[in-house]
């Protein structure tokens, strides 16, 4: 029985030590302490090579830090720690694109969308990927779905009416580009004289 209480008291003193580490290591992340978040997350992978949720962080850390293959693999083992974890696909998907692997990136943000068809942020980037590799009908499927719901209006429009423009539907770009305008993208109007002008 003794032996059972000091194995109680042992287990419940390492979750405590677990769960102060991870404190510290999200109150670095807070704060934008990435090389400090990293070290933390670090020492809570440590301890419980388990936690997703460390990983996540960890890996959000070194995006933020511009290591795009550090961050990947820390989303890579969230996510095979937690399936249904949608944040670490958008986040890995979005750490492909920076290093232009857009086809993965694509897969990443086709798992989000499956489950969230409305995710803006997973919506938005798998357009770009899209434009990036030339697959302008998607992309526009894509931007024209942004737009019915509502949400990233100025970027959607702007990428949307250069794709257009791009396919020879200059007149629907342009009007895209004059959309973009009204929400407030000045750069829309550089590219209306650039494109949309006569000359």
């Amino acid at each position: 029985m003794k032996k059972i209480i000091l194995f109680v008291i042992a287990v419940n003193i390492f979750a405590f030590a677990i769960a102060d580490d991870h404190k510290i290591a999200m109150e670095k992340f807070q704060l934008k302490d990435y090389v400090g978040a990293i070290q933390g997350f670090s020492k809570v992978i440590k301890k419980d090579s388990t936690n997703f949720e460390a990983y996540f962080y960890r890996g959000t850390s070194k995006f933020e830090m511009s290591d795009h293959f550090g961050a990947i693999q820390d989303f890579t083992t969230c996510i095979k720690l937690s399936t249904k974890n949608n944040k670490a696909y958008l986040k890995r998907g979005i750490a492909k694109a920076a290093l232009l692997d857009h086809r993965g990136a694509i897969l990443d943000f086709d798992k989000v969308i499956s489950k969230e068809p409305n995710n803006p942020d997973a919506l938005l980037n798998r357009a770009i990927s899209q434009m990036a590799l030339n697959a302008y009908s998607e992309s526009i499927d894509d931007f024209s779905r942004l737009i019915e719901l509502g949400i990233n209006l100025k970027d959607a429009h702007y990428l949307r009416g250069l794709i257009k423009v791009q396919s020879g539907d200059v007149e629907g770009g342009c009007l895209d580009l004059s959309k973009a305008g009204e929400e407030g993208d000045q750069a829309a109007y550089d590219k209306i004289k650039e494109l949309c002008v006569p000359r």
